[in-house]
């Protein structure tokens, strides 16, 4: 089983199963289009994380970003720093395993 650092979730999975039950117009939409929500399933993909210097016209700033680690393909994510604090290891089966480095990452990353 694959451990993985992770961002420590922001809704609980009873908030979440909430935001996805009617109530509201939105809800009850969501259910008369798609059906009532069957199940929810946590899922958690690697990421590598860049801290990244750009120089602009003299003007200096650093980043933070994250990149997919399975393909490369899903949009960076940015943090405004390291997040140190915010992370936890967890060791699940609904971890996607790491592929895009060392041999692939030229081709596809």
């Amino acid at each position: 089983m694959a451990r993985i650092r992770s961002l420590i979730p922001k809704v609980t999975r009873n908030e979440a199963i909430e935001q996805f039950s009617p109530g509201g117009i939105l809800s009850q939409f969501r259910e008369v289009a798609f059906g009532p929500l069957r199940s929810l399933a946590e899922f958690y993909i690697p990421f590598r994380l860049y801290r990244v210097r750009i120089v602009n016209r003299g003007r200096e700033e650093q980043r933070v970003f994250g990149l997919d680690a399975v393909t490369g393909s899903l949009d960076l994510y940015q943090f405004q720093e390291l997040p140190g604090g915010k992370v936890s290891f967890i060791s699940r089966p609904e971890i996607v395993p790491r592929r895009c480095w060392k041999k692939r990452r030229r081709k596809h990353c």
